[in-house]
């Protein structure tokens, strides 16, 4: 009887006390307060801003009134507050106004104590009109990163002294120019990188594929493939006649060296990008060189290796600053032909890159430079498979082809080219980057070889079709250096042109003793913001 008793006493007494703990606050039950009015406004000097308007909810998640609030100004000087409340009304609600001193970020602050916090920002960035929605994202971290250093007061380092003034400095810029100087500040000039790099590998892929182009056509032993010249990476072989002497003097020639097979190949080439409102404009020239080995296995497979450098400068239109890229790669590649009319080929290449940027600064007193270099891998692989219909003299041949290519781009940290300078407080930190391509190419080469007593000139039109199935609009993210929070932000690349052509009319001329030439132009079509026309010229010399 006396257990039965002590099992009921004791259930009576663990459900009180079950009871009991639920009327215990929950330590996560806390009041907070919460802006209701007067957000986001853009004050000029000498005017009074709307009410401030905060409310402050209890634990209860009702209102609260009665809650003591203190408010605040920052920085000192740029602003003055009245008609403040110093107490919640009965609807948990108090407010302020602000009278504007100076021009600049201001922050008001409510304080409830242990009901929390609630900041205005008057004449921040990112509310601004002038600003465009591309650099909404940038402005607010550049908001973020004033506030913080205003908060912080004296206890700044001299590069986040030198960015306050910066920030000081961008909250004196009018409105209307605004815009133009957040464009100085973002860091617009890094899409050329992935942009250039893409463009990179398709030139390492094209001296490759000339050289397969003129195996196709027997050439087994040490020769020299000169220069070929292009435009915004259309490469142009200076051997385009190899193979298509048939007769007279320049078809008497024949090949005597073994399966080995040594080559050398160069490229120009030169284009430009039109400025859009999410990307700078700049033009570009490259220079690239391939030297590479190959062994015929048999008469329908050659198979070798090539190592690639190329090198390329951008400058950025208006003097905004340049980039230069110097790169090394390693190429595996193969073709095989069942016959001289159908073919396949494919390359495969791994790379590392070199990069160097530099952005120019300038609005108001600032005038700085932001330099910085990183590092990055490339990765790509062709793929192609064409026909060769001959008619006597007359050539039709269609191709198809498929290219990937994969660039990954390290992070790095850009450093002032005078770091001694108290303007010298806007630089950033660039996160890694990645640029995928997918793009196919559908064209026909025709050519009629025209054979006289002093070789055989062929001349010959092409036109090609491509796709870009990859290369979307990327979003470039980064922060501030000198930011104590180091808020991120992001700004977004243009995307590419899905679908473009290219259109070429040539001469070529193969002579007696190993010696051929051409003259090629060639120019682009529907591309939005890219210019692109060449004038090509060579010699070729066998040995």
């Amino acid at each position: 009887m006396h257990i039965y008793k002590f099992i009921v006493i004791s259930l009576v007494i663990f459900i009180v006390g079950c009871e009991s703990l639920k009327k215990i606050p929950d330590s996560n039950d806390e009041s907070n307060v919460e802006r209701t009015s007067g957000i986001n406004q853009q004050i000029p000097v000498g005017q009074t801003s709307e009410p401030l308007v905060v409310q402050v909810i209890g634990t209860d998640g009702k209102p609260a009134g009665g809650v003591s609030i203190q408010w605040s100004v920052a920085p000192a000087g740029f602003g003055s507050l009245a008609n403040s409340d110093a107490q919640t009304n009965s609807n948990g609600e108090a407010s302020a106004t602000l009278s504007i001193q100076k021009a600049g970020l201001v922050t008001v602050t409510a304080n409830a104590g242990a009901a929390g916090t609630a900041r205005f920002q008057v004449n921040s960035f990112e509310t601004n009109p002038g600003i465009p929605e591309q650099l909404k994202s940038m402005s607010s971290s550049l908001d973020s990163a004033c506030s913080s250093l205003q908060a912080t007061g004296q206890d700044l380092t001299p590069s986040q002294q030198n960015m306050l003034k910066s920030c000081n400095e961008i909250a004196q810029t009018p409105s209307s120019e605004l815009s133009a100087t957040m464009k100085q500040i973002a860091p617009e000039e890094v899409a050329a990188q992935g942009k250039t790099q893409v463009t990179l590998a398709n030139v390492r892929s094209s001296n490759i594929s000339m050289h397969m182009d003129a195996l196709r056509g027997g050439a087994t032993g040490p020769s020299v493939d000169g220069l070929s010249i292009a435009v915004a990476g259309q490469t142009l072989p200076i051997s385009i006649a190899q193979g298509l002497a048939t007769g007279g003097a320049a078809g008497d020639s024949e090949y005597t060296y073994g399966r080995w097979g040594t080559f050398i190949n160069g490229n120009i080439s030169f284009g430009d990008v039109e400025a859009t409102d999410q990307e700078q404009g700049f033009d570009f020239d490259t220079q690239g060189v391939t030297l590479g080995l190959d062994y015929r296995f048999t008469d329908q497979f050659v198979f070798g290796s090539a190592l690639n450098y190329i090198t390329t400068n951008s400058d950025l239109d208006a003097g905004n600053g340049g980039m230069d890229i110097d790169g090394y790669s390693l190429s595996l590649y193969g073709t095989r032909y069942t016959s001289q009319q159908s073919f396949i080929e494919a390359v495969a290449t791994v790379g590392t890159n070199n990069y160097e940027n530099n952005r120019n600064i300038k609005f108001g007193s600032i005038n700085q430079v932001a330099e910085g270099d990183t590092k990055g891998m490339e990765y790509s692989f062709d793929f192609g498979t064409g026909y060769d219909f001959q008619w006597d003299a007359f050539a039709f041949v269609p191709q198809i082809k498929l290219n990937y290519t994969r660039a990954e781009i390290d992070e790095f940290l850009e450093n002032s080219a005078n770091p001694s300078s108290p303007d010298s407080g806007l630089m950033l930190s660039i996160d890694n980057q990645i640029v995928e391509s997918l793009r196919t190419t559908i064209g026909a080469q025709t050519s009629y070889a025209i054979s006289t007593v002093y070789g055989v000139f062929v001349p010959h039109l092409m036109l090609e079709w491509k796709h870009e199935f990859m290369d979307d609009s990327r979003r470039l993210t980064a922060s501030f250096l000198n930011d104590p929070g180091q808020t991120r932000f992001a700004i977004r690349t243009d995307s590419p042109d899905r679908n473009f052509a290219n259109v070429g009319l040539g001469l070529a001329a193969t002579f007696p003793r190993g010696l051929s030439s051409f003259i090629y132009l060639e120019t682009v079509l529907d591309r939005e913001r890219i210019s692109q026309h060449s004038v090509a010229g060579g010699l070729r010399f066998e040995f």
